[in-house]
């Protein structure tokens, strides 16, 4: 059966208890498998270069990992990037996947009542105009890893007033989406799971969301592993659960002290640990970083570039076959509709 013959259920996803169900069938319960979706030239720049013959490739081999979502940072209200976005989910729904969104807003943390402050609220009018009533969509991301200061003060709980200043900021761009926005759920994807509820005044993270978004990478939780956080996170929260990133690089330069030289066979070893942890803990599923391997030097980060399942020609890492056959997604749509696994 070809993609464009089966088109997604126009049906939201929506949170109940700590899961996530179909809107119209809430016995229809919701297993994310997903990835972060990014072209290897252009991976931070994606709707400003936007490579509609990439989408197309990138959707089908996430088609074929099994996989029923992606995550994706979009622009600011540039018509160029609104336009991009419509193709983009086009693409996306021939091929059964929805889009985890997370705004490109042109003024992060802006202070309320400023002129960037108004600049924020009409440009996610404007986004919210385009996607508000499209099923495609899976859910809003407000801003990728907000707990993260800088390098210098890389956990908010370590500054306290700009943690305050962002968890303000946060909640008022959540209750405006809600306002906007009723038929799909709000989140913030954080670097550290522990910052859902440190620091907990104003308010803490956990009470803003509609479900739990945290990132894990080993680098970040040297003493323990995705199970152990997710355990955690069950005695603070009664909300679903997503793991909203996690990876491992193949890159043998980043390796860490006292652990194997990083390579292709250890990103699969670090796989199965990563998803027997998830799959054992019964959480709503997970998106991995990322889909494929970037372009030497574009990356932020010089090692950031190998944390794909697939290089950048598209072959697969042996760790692709692992992410296909280990965790299957086929409660998340009906079955006859947007699950693929070849």
């Amino acid at each position: 059966m070809r993609p464009d013959e089966v088109p997604l259920v126009p049906s939201f996803v929506k949170t109940n208890g700590d899961q996530f169900v179909l809107s119209d069938d809430e016995s229809q319960v919701v297993k994310l498998k997903g990835s972060n979706f990014q072209t290897p030239n252009h991976p931070h720049f994606f709707f400003d270069r936007f490579d509609f013959d990439w989408v197309e490739r990138g959707m089908s081999q996430v088609a074929s990992l099994g996989m029923n979502c992606v995550r994706q940072v979009v622009g600011d209200d540039q018509d160029s990037h609104m336009e991009a976005l419509a193709k983009y989910l086009a693409v996306a729904e021939r091929y059964g996947v929805r889009v985890y969104l997370i705004p490109g807003w042109p003024h992060k943390y802006a202070e309320e009542g400023t002129l960037d402050d108004r600049e924020n609220i009409e440009f996610i009018r404007r986004f919210v105009e385009l996607v508000r009533d499209d099923h495609r969509v899976l859910a809003y991301d407000l801003v990728n890893e907000p707990d993260w200061i800088s390098n210098d003060v890389w956990q908010w709980d370590q500054d306290r007033a700009t943690a305050a200043h962002r968890l303000r900021w946060l909640r008022r761009m959540a209750e405006k989406l809600r306002e906007l926005d009723p038929n799909h759920a709000v989140s913030a994807g954080a670097t550290f799971s522990y910052s859902y509820w440190l620091p907990e005044e104003p308010f803490t993270l956990e009470s803003i969301v509609d479900f739990v978004d945290f990132h894990y990478y080993r680098r970040n939780y040297r003493e323990s592993w995705p199970g152990d956080e997710i355990r955690r996170m069950k005695s603070f929260t009664d909300k679903p659960i997503v793991v909203g990133e996690f990876g491992f690089p193949t890159d043998p330069s980043y390796s860490i002290e006292g652990e194997p030289e990083h390579n292709e066979e250890l990103q699969v070893e670090m796989y199965a640990r990563y998803i027997r942890d998830i799959s054992a803990a019964d959480i709503v599923g997970f998106l991995q970083w990322a889909l494929t391997d970037c372009k030497p030097g574009i990356a932020h980060q010089r090692t950031e570039g190998t944390y794909g399942i697939l290089r950048m020609d598209m072959t697969w890492k042996p760790v692709a076959s692992l992410i296909r056959d280990s965790f299957r997604a086929a409660t998340c749509w009906p079955e006859s509709v947007g699950v693929r696994t070849g």
